[in-house]
């Protein structure tokens, strides 16, 4: 349980009281199928990234974690202060401006420390507000959309594994315009074939099955009628808990 106080009126403080089971769980089986002793992670912000940091903490693992989130840097400092097995992690905080409504840091300084930590962590574990087979994680806030697109970005060119964690209700049947985290659903495609990219939930997006076109006029028909092939090759990706 959270030792801090969230104000609800908050964004962040009503998302953590929302669905607080089903992102525990999404949370732990994370930290098991990922996290070892001796990891590092790099952990965006957001409500579901609250909890896998949250039970890094009081699990007291031996581990790295990096972060742009301003509750899980609380949740640490608010531990009993002789806990010596706490001595064995290191929590970072990223520098930049402060968002209270989302308990987050922002900007281009933490940005930048951001682009350093997600290129040598281990992991790179971010939070969605959408997700959709066909195009990726999207967003409407542009704060935590900026970093989480500079996390995938250096994830990507270094080669570092990327888990993106959301309960059911973040995961999308039709795309509605929202900003996407990659730049295009190409990109989203290749990113998920390329082994390094996992969806941690308790539901699978929507999937439907069609008629299959061999060789598409463009992209928007090619996503329209190959939507459950492309989702089809890229099932193992999907970790439903």
């Amino acid at each position: 349980m959270p030792r801090g106080n969230y104000p609800t009126d908050t964004t962040f403080g009503k998302r953590i009281r929302e669905l607080t089971a089903e992102k525990s769980r999404v949370a732990k089986n994370v930290i098991l199928r990922f996290l070892g002793q001796g990891s590092s992670a790099f952990i965006g912000d957001g409500s579901s990234t609250f909890f896998v940091g949250l039970y890094m903490i009081e699990n007291k693992m031996q581990a790295t974690a990096w972060t742009n989130h301003l509750a899980i840097g609380n949740e640490y400092a608010l531990q009993k202060s002789d806990d010596v097995k706490l001595s064995h992690m290191d929590i970072f905080v990223a520098g930049g401006q402060i968002d209270r409504d989302l308990m987050m840091t922002y900007n281009q300084d933490a940005e930048r420390y951001v682009g350093n930590w997600a290129s040598k962590a281990q992991c790179v574990i971010l939070s969605v507000r959408s997700l959709f087979a066909d195009k990726g994680p999207a967003g409407m806030e542009q704060k935590s959309l900026s970093i989480k697109q500079e996390a995938v970005k250096t994830a990507m060119e270094s080669g570092v594994k990327i888990i993106f964690v959301a309960d059911h209700l973040k995961m999308s049947k039709g795309y509605t315009n929202e900003p996407l985290v990659f730049p295009a659903a190409r990109d989203w495609k290749n990113a998920m074939e390329a082994s390094n990219v996992y969806i941690v939930s308790t539901q699978h997006p929507d999937v439907t099955e069609e008629k299959l076109v061999k060789y598409p006029k463009d992209d928007k028909q090619w996503f329209q009628t190959n939507h459950w092939i492309l989702s089809r090759t890229m099932q193992d990706r999907y970790i439903e808990v």
